[in-house]
């Protein structure tokens, strides 16, 4: 019996090949595009769950808030946040610090070799009982007890020592002093679904030691250069802990927080979600965010169910073709589970069958993923018991869905009606089909408004005024005092090339850190209430001549002022307007954390963007800050910048000779802000572009079977005078009030997913009435075109072939 349903099913087949090639064509891409961004999913989920108790790990993070609202949230703690939990609460099995040089970058050489790092921390001995990072050699107990002691990853060990074995060898780091350690583990190379990257490890025991104002006194509570972790006891509640969490900040941070106007708190952060769910200053590294996750899955279920659709209305069309065939059998004496059997089984064939095909098609569009979301996604993933479950779950879902009309409705038929046809005048199989095709154009419809409002707010982001100019400016890292020390000297070497306009000093620039966060400014001898949370930038006097910032009031700061590299502060405008005064120059500000700095006021600038365009402007003082000099900007001309770099690298050689040169672009610094955003929207604007084509793929098999059925109709309007056009509406008039009606339903949900994507932009375009019409209208026109192709080829065909049909 099953044989003889297999060769039905492939005669079947065989004798509608075009049919089952737009059959299992769109199924396949459909299924295709659902596995390669299910195993996305599923790598964006991994993040940090290889730990064996990932379960029990959570980061500390600081909470400060403040009485009139506001505060600070931020990823980073002081040392002694990690020993004093351990110490009062019994709850905390172990932790490990990971602290963090500053800057974050340090220079690692063996004599030879000189390069800056910045993947390198210090972190406790405690670390591999914490984690579950491997070592290839040493132990992991043992390799970060000694002071000094350094484990690297596999990829450092031969940039440096290349085929020698490192160890018991020796590399020198310099940060903020100079120090020999002792190589006594290699790592297996970081994963890359860690939410921690890195590439040394040094010992935290040495720099506790040399440090002493970060590990001991006050120091140890409020210099906050790391983070925790904290390793909880099986059964001990997180809940609990965090309860308890604000009297322990208030004990040890009280004091100190309340006279700059904060209460401290603290809260646990599973370490699995903070990579998808922590968006806080100070982060250890780029993050995501799980309302992608959200949208890609949604994307898949998209297309998975424009691609169903597909399946099912061909699968139902083309049923009505066999009602014959089934009151033949149930004539012979076929029994009604029998039909249902074969018309399942068949359904269920064609969509294995898609699935063996979608994923040969996912193999060759991983690479083109993988390039567009900047990953290295491999199908080792469908190793993965719980992926070859959802797939051929899928693959089943949609066999047995779309192979339950013909199963049971057929099946039931008399066979008196199903010779003589009925089955054709019946009305239950074409409202089947357009509600299908209105699912399926309403989920292309949203796709399509995605898309539009994804491109849009970039085309914003990129036009949006900045307040400073980014172009042809090179950013030089200042890495350690050494070259602090040659700031002044090196901008002279530097303006000396004509092609150099202007060059500043500065403690970052927009796109980097350049911001003390979060720190608390008032008028000069006010008390605590009066102070507000602004940012911090230490510049130089050529800093906004050389970025092009401009002046709204007062004066810039000027070398011939003596008094201004002490006591001046320049102010953006929302400063201005955070402290309310009606002429703000002239009045004077004390700085609350740097040592009650006090100054006056003596210009204002206009508001400029330090971070993108997902961020507000803060409130921010400007002020000089020799000691938190971190780069150069250097403005050059528009010719010759290949020659002004050359310049500029042997002039950088020559007076230091031991520092290696670095740099980078200005404005392609800044725009890598929005890589993400990028990525997201080529992925939906190709989604929705495959979402259209399978759709069309199906409209197209539906047309031709509806020119088909209505052939000798055709012919005999054509013979009684109508005209091309007349057909083609003929055909067509149906397929517009159903794609009317799926605009109707998409837009809604359309308008509140990507209102509430475009919450995460400080500055954001408008959802105007035009995106929405728009994608109905490309819906409306990629629809009609699709079918027209089969109308006016109906409608071109001679009348009288049409006449002698059947």
């Amino acid at each position: 019996m099953f044989n003889n349903y297999l060769k039905i099913a492939l005669r079947n087949i065989l004798r509608h090949k075009g049919y089952a090639a737009i059959n299992l064509s769109g199924l396949a891409i459909g299924i295709a595009c659902c596995m390669v961004i299910l195993i996305h999913i599923q790598d964006e989920l991994s993040f940090d769950r290889f730990h064996a108790n990932a379960d029990r790990i959570y980061r500390v993070t600081r909470d400060w808030k403040r009485a009139e609202g506001g505060g600070t949230q931020a990823a980073n703690t002081a040392a002694a946040v990690g020993p004093t939990l351990m110490a009062e609460y019994p709850a905390v099995e172990k932790f490990a610090r990971v602290m963090f040089p500053h800057p974050q970058s340090v220079l690692v050489n063996n004599g030879q070799n000189r390069f800056y790092e910045e993947g390198f921390y210090w972190v406790d001995s405690t670390f591999f009982d914490v984690f579950s990072f491997k070592l290839k050699r040493g132990h992991a107990r043992t390799a970060l007890v000694e002071a000094n002691s350094l484990v690297l990853t596999e990829s450092m060990a031969r940039k440096y020592f290349g085929d020698q074995d490192p160890m018991g060898k020796t590399l020198t780091i310099e940060s903020w002093s100079q120090d020999d350690y002792k190589i006594t583990g290699i790592l297996e190379e970081v994963p890359h679904n860690s939410h921690l990257q890195f590439d040394f490890l040094g010992s935290v025991r040495g720099a506790d030691q040399r440090y002493t104002y970060l590990y001991s006194g006050e120091g140890q509570w409020t210099n906050s250069l790391g983070y925790t972790y904290v390793l909880l006891r099986n059964g001990a509640s997180a809940k609990d802990l965090e309860a308890q969490l604000a009297s322990f900040g208030q004990r040890h941070l009280g004091e100190f927080a309340r006279a700059r106007g904060f209460e401290p708190g603290f809260v646990l952060q599973p370490v699995t979600d903070i990579y998808l769910r922590s968006n806080l200053n100070q982060e250890a590294g780029p993050s995501s965010d799980i309302i992608y996750v959200y949208l890609f899955a949604a994307i898949a279920a998209l297309i998975l169910i424009i691609a169903s659709i597909n399946y099912m209305n061909l699968a139902t069309a083309r049923s009505a073709r066999r009602g014959r065939e089934v009151g033949l059998r149930k004539v012979l004496g076929a029994q009604r589970s029998a039909l249902v059997r074969q018309f399942i089984g068949e359904s269920l064939l064609t969509c294995f069958a898609a699935l063996l095909l979608a994923t040969m098609v996912a193999e060759l569009i991983l690479p083109i993923f993988n390039n567009l979301s900047g990953k290295s996604l491999g199908f080792g993933y469908l190793q993965q018991p719980q992926l070859f479950v959802i797939f051929i779950s899928i693959a089943g879902g949609v066999g047995l869905l779309a192979g339950s009309y013909p199963a049971f409705v057929l099946s039931a038929l008399r066979p008196v009606a199903t010779l003589k046809g009925e089955l054709q005048s019946g009305r239950l199989g074409l409202l089947l089909r357009k509600g299908l095709i209105t699912i399926q154009f309403t989920a292309s419809i949203i796709l399509i408004i995605a898309t539009t409002v994804v491109m849009k707010q970039l085309s914003f982001v990129r036009s949006q005024p900045l307040g400073f100019d980014q172009n042809q400016i090179t950013i030089i890292p200042i890495r350690d005092d050494e070259m602090r020390k040659h700031t002044e000297s090196l901008k002279q070497e530097f303006l000396e090339y004509p092609n150099i306009v202007s060059v500043s000093a500065a403690a970052g620039v927009p796109g980097r850190t350049m911001l003390v966060d979060g720190f608390p400014v008032r008028p000069a001898g006010a008390d605590r209430s009066a102070q507000i949370p602004m940012q911090i930038v230490g510049v130089d006097y050529d800093f906004f001549k050389t970025l092009g910032v401009k002046l709204v009031d007062g004066r810039f700061f000027q070398k011939e002022m003596s008094t201004d590299s002490a006591l001046a502060f320049i102010i953006n405008e929302s400063a201005a307007k955070a402290l309310g005064w009606d002429v703000p120059i002239g009045e004077r500000l004390e700085l609350v954390m740097d040592n009650g700095k006090k100054g006056a006021i003596i210009g204002i600038v206009q508001d400029f963007h330090f971070a993108s365009l997902h961020e507000k402007i803060e409130p921010t003082v400007f002020h000089i800050w020799p000691q938190r000099y971190s780069c150069f900007a250097v403005k050059m001309r528009v010719a010759d910048i290949s020659e002004s770099m050359a310049f500029l690298r042997s002039t950088w050689s020559r007076m230091l000779p031991h520092q290696p040169f670095e740099f980078f672009f200005l404005d392609e610094e800044f725009n890598r802000q929005y890589e993400k955003d990028e990525r997201v929207g080529r992925i939906v604007g190709y989604a929705a572009t495959l979402a259209i084509f399978v759709a069309c793929l199906g409209l197209l098999g539906l047309a031709a079977f509806s020119a088909e059925q209505r052939t000798k109709e055709i012919g005999v309007r054509k013979v009684l005078g109508a005209t091309v056009a007349q057909v083609v509406n003929l055909l067509s008039k149906d397929l517009v009030k159903l794609v009317l009606i799926s605009n109707l339903i998409a837009w809604p949900p359309a308008y509140y997913g990507m209102n509430n994507w475009l919450q995460d932009f400080a500055y954001r375009t408008d959802l105007g009435w035009w995106v929405f019409a728009l994608a109905g209208g490309i819906a409306l026109i990629i629809a009609l075109l699709t079918v027209s192709t089969q109308a006016i080829k109906a409608a071109l065909a001679n009348p009288v072939e049409a006449l002698r049909y059947e």
